[in-house]
């Protein structure tokens, strides 16, 4: 489970910093609080995703966690090729929450 919302955190991370560079919000702890908030919705999504799953679509657990990894990460992968030949700085910016820099 752990990982899974890991990866579900991903695309939360890169969302909130695409919110930020469309709200033109260039300071980096502005960035850092819409991609806190992004990681963490979005984990809460994925979670919910997983519960509903599990009980209306009578998925077993291991599937449900598959999927929502994958599809999450894709997702997030999705939006971060887009913000990095849109918004280089902000790419830079999530390169850095997610490496650690």
């Amino acid at each position: 489970m752990g990982e899974a919302l890991s990866h579900a955190a991903y695309p939360g991370v890169v969302v909130g910093v695409t919110l930020c560079a469309f709200l033109e919000t260039v300071s980096f702890s502005g960035s850092l609080l819409f991609a806190i908030g992004g990681a963490f919705l979005f984990s809460l999504f994925g979670l919910w995703t997983i519960e509903w799953l599990e009980k209306s679509g009578k998925t077993p657990g291991d599937a449900a966690l598959c999927f929502m990894l994958a599809s999450f990460f894709a997702f997030g992968l999705l939006v971060f090729s887009y913000l990095q030949s849109a918004y280089p700085l902000f790419a830079s910016h999530v390169q850095i929450y997610l490496y650690g820099q």
